[in-house]
């Protein structure tokens, strides 16, 4: 409740400020946002999650960022980085994580149309829909027990399953609403049982992603690239960097950046880290200046690392207006610059 009543008192504070008072008080013109993916139909991998939003929230959100900056290229971001050309005008770049479907069917020709460039970040095991990520598998077993229910016998087949795992115990009283609950808390490390409770559930995520589709092709990501978009890694399957060892954080790195050069004939090495990059050892971050050019986190405003890791504004699970979510970063950064 404390946390709930001072993150109202610092957004109702940071929306009393213009944008351009906020930059110019922070010194950053440059901004960096992310989405994951915009829907108004509900989607069985991202609602039981988060809600994504609407295309009407998402192009609200677009026009309030074309009347305060204009749009670049990662490559342009690039560029300014290495000092090459720097960016003159107050500036956004938006990007795409988990590489999604949506984005090709309802964001793409939304950004087209306004000429807005913009980067996304695929994990190479999941392009062609060939596997899904972890937490969408969880997603997916969620909404079936909301939808379909959930027998007694189930319950005590997975709440052996989540017992012989080591992932804790179920309140069988409870039944599905503990189910689900535990499903979301399963972690990258446990992710295998996900697998034996959709055998469990009748789930088969093979077919999920044959009629979902949930995931951009190659082709479909070239197409992208042909109209300006960029692609970036995002890692293999996503895992959290921080509770990886150094040479697995490698791997996951250079093999999806790997990807992303022989598939997709990018140039330029961008990677966005795949949860966060929070409790990660700085030495990780001095062998990243072998594999990649600019790699990205997601704690709002700021650059790092000689500039060359950069923070990105999230832009969907907080849910305000643009106006109300870039403000709050605006505001954060210069807290943190200035005390």
């Amino acid at each position: 409740m404390r946390n709930f009543i001072k993150n109202r008192i610092l957004h109702s504070v940071s929306n009393i400020l213009s944008i351009p008072l906020w930059i110019k008080l922070s010194g950053q013109k440059i901004i960096h946002v992310f989405y994951h993916t915009v829907s108004d139909a509900y989607l069985p991998h991202i609602n039981p999650l988060y809600k994504p939003k609407t295309v009407k929230e998402f192009k609200s959100d677009i026009e309030f960022m074309l009347k305060h900056f204009v749009p670049v290229t990662v490559n342009d971001v690039l560029r300014h980085v290495t000092k090459e050309k720097q960016i003159g005008n107050q500036s956004f770049h938006i990007s795409f994580d988990d590489g999604l479907s949506e984005i090709y069917h309802l964001i793409a020709p939304i950004l087209y149309q306004k000429g807005i460039p913009a980067t996304v970040f695929v994990n190479s095991n999941f392009v062609n829909n060939k596997d899904l990520f972890y937490r969408y598998k969880a997603a997916v077993l969620a909404d079936k027990i909301y939808n379909s229910g959930i027998s007694s016998a189930q319950a005590s087949q997975i709440q052996n399953i989540f017992r012989d795992s080591h992932a804790g115990s179920i309140d069988l009283s409870k039944i599905s609403g503990d189910i689900k609950d535990k499903l979301l808390q399963v972690t990258y490390f446990q992710k295998t049982i996900l697998d034996d409770i959709a055998h469990v559930l009748d789930v088969d995520f093979n077919l999920f992603l044959k009629s979902q589709r949930p995931y951009l092709t190659v082709d479909e990501l070239k197409e992208l690239q042909s109209k300006g978009f960029t692609i970036g890694a995002h890692s293999i399957d996503h895992p959290h960097y921080g509770l990886l060892n150094q040479d697995e954080q490698i791997r996951q790195t250079a093999e999806s950046i790997k990807f992303v050069q022989q598939h997709l004939s990018e140039k330029n090495r961008y990677f966005a880290f795949p949860f966060s990059d929070s409790n990660i050892n700085p030495a990780f971050f001095a062998s990243l200046n072998s594999i990649v050019d600019i790699s990205f986190g997601i704690s709002g405003i700021n650059t790092e690392h000689n500039g060359k890791h950069i923070q990105r504004i999230e832009m969907e699970r907080i849910n305000p207006s643009a106006k109300k979510r870039i403000k709050y970063c605006y505001m954060i950064n210069f807290l943190k610059h200035r005390f």
